[in-house]
C-alpha cells in the first residue's frame, strides 16, 4: 500500500514568516479544529510519459482528536493521495490551476478542453480511490472518401 508522510509546517508561508512553522496540529481559524499537513510523491504514467509528482493534502479533525493520535513528523501513514480535478470552484476563494514552473506557460491559468479547471488533493486511507481527472476531448478524424 502507498503511504503518505506527515510534515511540519514550514517556516515561511507565502514569502511571510509562518506563525505556525514546525507545528504538526495548525489551528485553523475555529480554534476547536486543526489540520495536520501529508506529503507523497506518486509516480504516473499518461500518454507514455511518467511524471514523478509531489503532493501534498491536510487532514482536518478536532484539535483534541488530532493531538490525541500523537502524530510526528515523518511518520508515514498508510494511504494515498487523490488529485481531483473540478470545472467550477468547490469553495470561495478557489482559485483555478496554474502551470507549473519550468512549463512554457508558467505563472498562467492551467487549461483542460480551452477551459481553467481547479484542483483539490485529499488524503485518503481507501486503496480503491483513484484520481478523479477531467477528460481531454480528441480531435476526431473522419476517414472520407470521395464518390460517396
Amino acid at each position: 500500500m502507498s503511504k503518505a508522510k506527515i510534515q511540519p509546517q514550514p517556516a515561511l508561508k507565502n514569502g511571510a514568516v509562518n506563525p505556525n512553522a514546525g507545528l504538526i496540529v495548525t489551528p485553523n481559524t475555529n480554534p476547536a479544529y486543526g489540520t495536520i499537513r501529508v506529503d507523497q510523491i506518486v509516480i504516473t504514467m499518461e500518454n507514455g510519459f511518467m511524471n514523478r509528482n509531489n503532493r501534498s493534502a491536510f487532514i482536518g479533525g478536532r484539535i483534541e482528536d488530532l493531538n490525541a493520535m500523537g502524530f510526528a513528523a515523518g511518520q508515514e501513514l498508510p494511504g494515498k493521495i487523490v488529485r481531483k480535478e473540478f470545472v467550477v470552484p468547490q469553495y470561495e476563494g478557489h482559485v483555478p490551476a496554474m502551470y507549473p514552473v519550468g512549463h512554457a506557460a508558467a505563472g498562467t491559468q492551467a487549461l483542460k478542453n480551452g477551459n481553467p479547471y481547479f484542483l483539490e488533493f485529499e488524503y485518503t486511507d481507501n486503496p480503491k480511490k483513484m484520481d478523479s481527472i477531467i477528460a481531454t476531448q480528441e480531435a476526431e478524424t473522419v476517414d472520407t472518401e470521395e464518390g460517396m
